[in-house]
């Protein structure tokens, strides 16, 4: 059951090392960020040890469609990941949904980074992704990409939800099988 079910927290780490002509692995992680907190940063830690990922981007949403807006502003939000990402290896916060007008939607800014990055993988909690349905373009966001979902203090998936977002079709066991799938895929 997705309720309960085996996630990211269930991978183990492989030893990969970083050459220049291999293409490097780079989580998108989004979010309000206001604050940003030490879990973030451990949800962030988490998955790029995980996932063997190079990089970790740090996007702040600039205008929200599924809740209120951030109390501080897009400058002070990025200032502070900047703040937050010193002496962390890897974790880069990304100015791109800022610089964008308009709402934030995750599946746009995937679709841009994409065209940036060949291994990219979007980098959720659990309680995020059983909400997922009403998000815009959930689907593509789904289809088009690769997805890391984080378990998280009781967040559950129910399992209508579960079968909506077919996610027992996208599972994949490894790092390796996820990112060899290119798009479409969950770990």
């Amino acid at each position: 059951s997705w309720a309960r079910g085996a996630y990211l927290a269930e991978v183990h780490r492989s030893r990969r090392r970083t050459y220049p002509h291999v293409r490097q692995r780079v989580g998108v992680y989004g979010g309000m960020f206001d604050p940003v907190h030490k879990g973030h940063l451990a949800l962030a830690r988490y998955a790029q040890q995980a996932l063997n990922l190079d990089k970790v981007l740090f996007v702040p949403c600039k205008l929200p469609n599924h809740r209120e807006a951030a109390h501080a502003s897009g400058s002070q939000r990025l200032a502070m990941l900047r703040l937050a990402c010193e002496g962390e290896p890897g974790f880069e916060p990304s100015a791109v949904e800022l610089e964008r007008d308009g709402v934030s939607y995750s599946v746009d800014t995937l679709a841009e980074l994409r065209s940036e990055h060949e291994d990219l993988v979007f980098l959720m909690g659990r309680d995020a992704l059983a909400s997922l349905p009403g998000w815009e373009r959930w689907e593509a966001l789904l289809d088009e990409g690769l997805t890391a979902v984080v378990s998280r203090p009781d967040a559950v998936v129910a399992d209508d939800v579960a079968q909506t977002l077919r996610l027992s079709d996208r599972l994949v066991e490894s790092p390796e099988a996820l990112f060899a799938a290119r798009r479409g895929r969950l770990i």
